[in-house]
């Protein structure tokens, strides 16, 4: 049960907006479904499915979430240099 501690490492570190550790854990994850997938019974294999989308949307939801900081942090550094420059002249 790998891929469920990895999903769960990932979700944790998207709470630290870790994003590059997230994405990692979650490809992790996957990553043993993926193996693990042919050789469990079917309600396990329902539940991995089920897994599998929940991971995938979490994917693009952590991506997001790292673009938006990155263009948060843009937005603050162009604002301290225009308050820099209004100060020196």
């Amino acid at each position: 049960m790998v891929y469920f501690r990895c999903y769960f490492i990932g979700r944790s570190l998207s709470t630290l907006h870790r994003w590059r550790d997230t994405m990692a854990m979650f490809e992790r994850a996957l990553l043993h479904i993926s193996s693990a997938i042919n050789q469990v019974d079917d309600d396990l294999k329902t539940r991995l499915s089920d897994l599998v989308i929940i991971i995938e949307s979490s994917k693009y939801c952590v991506h997001a979430q790292s673009v938006l900081e990155q263009d948060n942090e843009e937005e603050l550094d162009s604002l301290k240099n225009a308050k820099m420059q209004k100060v020196v002249f």
